[in-house]
């Protein structure tokens, strides 16, 4: 990110409430998964600090992707995550890239909250998974598959 011109403002921490526990006597429950949060040297950013607390924490917690939003991909993203941190770092009608979409978390994350986005996808499994996840909202536009 550095030799890219990108300085990295935080760490933002999803703990999962319930990790699968695996290997539980040989190593620890893997309960986080990391983000960079990173700005453009120079650039301005977005910050949108909830009004009602004092200061906000990189740290999000939530469950699992389970039920009705889990969509058969082994990273895939929480729903709420997403939005939570789409509603920090952008302002409406903003437009987000997801190079890594898999099954269209963070494009649904967006037309909840009033975004636009560009997601890009290589494995065929995931981009119908996440076209099948999007097309209940009747806004994809324009579906490129390579």
């Amino acid at each position: 990110m550095k030799s890219n011109g990108i300085e990295v403002k935080d760490i933002l921490i999803w703990q999962k409430s319930n990790p699968m526990p695996r290997n539980i006597n040989r190593s620890y429950v893997q309960d986080m998964t990391f983000a960079i949060w990173g700005v453009k040297k120079g650039a301005k950013w977005t910050f949108n600090k909830e009004k009602n607390k004092p200061y906000m924490r990189s740290l999000f917690k939530a469950p699992i992707v389970s039920g009705t939003e889990k969509l058969n991909h082994p990273t895939q993203k929480s729903l709420q995550i997403m939005s939570d941190i789409i509603k920090i770092h952008t302002n409406k009608n903003d437009v987000i890239l997801d190079p890594f979409s898999g099954t269209g978390s963070i494009g649904e994350a967006c037309l909840l909250n009033g975004r636009k986005y560009i997601e890009i996808e290589i494995t065929p499994k995931y981009y119908e998974l996440s076209v099948k996840r999007l097309s209940k909202y009747n806004q994809i536009r324009k579906i490129a598959h390579f």
